[in-house]
């Protein structure tokens, strides 16, 4: 890989870091003060909703170190290490956890009677969006493992 390709990688990863840290810090418990007093019905919701928006930024920056580190042993020309099998499971939790986290809000937004109809569709984007990432990581380590072992097979035969 090019090296400009890995420093604008690591320079995107970094500027997501930095972002996320800003939402869980400042916008999501700004956000949830307003609606909480714009919407008293829903102000037993606040805390609820902080943590669990503060558990899915989490779940991305988890999955941003992943990437980062899988970036690292592709720039080291390492990535056939078992360490990359480490991060791809680590990524593709995550992506399950965002996924069960979404799966988990809906069904306080619907008990909870906030159920508005724009929060449950990002709900269920989010959990087939984490769904979908969490299977398409499995695919990729199977696709990783099949190209570790080709190397390592080639490696005997040279």
């Amino acid at each position: 890989m090019q090296k400009a390709v890995i420093l604008a990688t690591r320079g995107t990863i970094v500027f997501f870091v930095l972002l996320s840290l800003l939402g869980q810090i400042v916008v999501i418990p700004f956000l949830a003060s307003e609606i909480a007093q714009a919407y008293p019905e829903f102000a037993h919701l606040k805390v609820v909703g902080i943590v669990g928006c503060i558990a899915i930024v989490l779940c991305v920056q988890v999955a941003l170190v992943c990437m980062w580190r899988l970036l690292t042993l592709v720039s080291k020309e390492t990535i056939f290490d078992p360490k990359a099998f480490a991060a791809v499971n680590i990524l593709a939790g995550s992506f399950f956890a965002v996924a069960l986290l979404a799966l988990a809000s809906q069904f306080v937004l619907a008990f909870g009677g906030a159920g508005h109809p724009s929060l449950l569709l990002l709900a269920t984007v989010s959990f087939f969006g984490g769904l979908g990432l969490g299977l398409l990581m499995l695919v990729m380590k199977e696709l990783l493992r099949k190209a570790t072992t080709f190397a390592h097979d080639l490696e005997e035969v040279i």
